[in-house]
């Protein structure tokens, strides 16, 4: 994915949009990725001055797995991202915070896309928010039916109180 950046390179202001559709197999043949199906990038490049400013949104569409039933489903995932950037006429590597260089009349963005998707990816994934799970003693989907087990637990540090409860 190239952004042309020639004509805002030299005047103050001006925006170009781009926008890039791809698949997530043949963007990155990474094992981290978790999307799966399009990535669409949208977004826009802004000369600021000293810097050419690139921000958007990242449509990613991803087949899941729910941590609490285990059931499959799809979810469509919107990842804003903007990034900073600052010609380079050196031939060696420059460090800034904050701060990427690029040379010529193209920005490359497939690194920072592939960074935004791995950054995004959910610690929890719920296929809803009210997701019941799994029964832990029989292990039925509870969003489906209900079971019969008896789900009254108790904490094995006062077993030995319930069983004085017993004996009056």
């Amino acid at each position: 994915m190239k952004v042309n950046v020639a004509p805002i390179k030299k005047v103050l202001g001006p925006k170009v949009s781009f926008e890039f559709v791809t698949t997530a197999k043949e963007f990155a043949d990474s094992e981290f990725i978790w999307a799966d199906g399009d990535i669409k990038v949208i977004g826009e490049a802004v000369n600021t001055g000293r810097e050419l400013e690139l921000s958007g949104t990242i449509l990613v569409a991803a087949a899941l797995k729910c941590d609490r039933c285990l059931e499959e489903y799809t979810a469509s995932i919107e990842i804003p991202f903007a990034e900073r950037y600052r010609e380079d006429d050196t031939k060696e590597p420059l460090e800034q915070a904050g701060l990427s260089y690029y040379q010529g009349d193209e920005i490359h963005i497939d690194q920072v896309v592939l960074e935004n998707i791995i950054m995004a990816e959910p610690l929890k994934r719920l296929c809803k928010e009210e997701c019941r799970g799994l029964c832990p003693y029989c292990g039925i989907n509870l969003n489906h039916a209900v079971c019969a087990c008896n789900h009254q637990e108790v904490d094995p540090r006062l077993a030995v109180l319930q069983q004085l409860l017993k004996k009056q």
